[in-house]
């Protein structure tokens, strides 16, 4: 079966992460590549109904205008200190 270039973009994605990431867990093989409100995108153009809440934001979709431009406000004022240190924005 001949190798499609998304399955070599899939393939190129799970081998950098497998060569620069700790393995705390199986994962699947697949990339996301794209997100949508409730839609995930594949390497493949294979669309998923996004149902993982996960850690943090993802409960709030992909890519919503609005959480755009709230994050991108932030990151240009204040991208990162560690959990040592208060935030305004962190606390509210």
């Amino acid at each position: 079966m001949p190798t499609t270039e998304q399955d070599t973009l899939t393939q190129q994605i799970i081998e950098r992460h497998d060569a620069a990431m700790s393995i705390n867990y199986a994962r699947y093989p697949v990339a996301m590549v794209r997100g949508e409100g409730s839609m995930l995108f594949d390497a493949q153009g294979k669309e998923y109904l996004d149902l993982f809440a996960g850690f943090g934001a993802g409960v709030l979709g992909h890519c919503h205008p609005e959480l755009v431009k709230a994050v991108t406000e932030q990151a240009n004022t204040l991208w990162h200190v560690g959990n040592l240190f208060h935030t305004e924005p962190q606390t509210r």
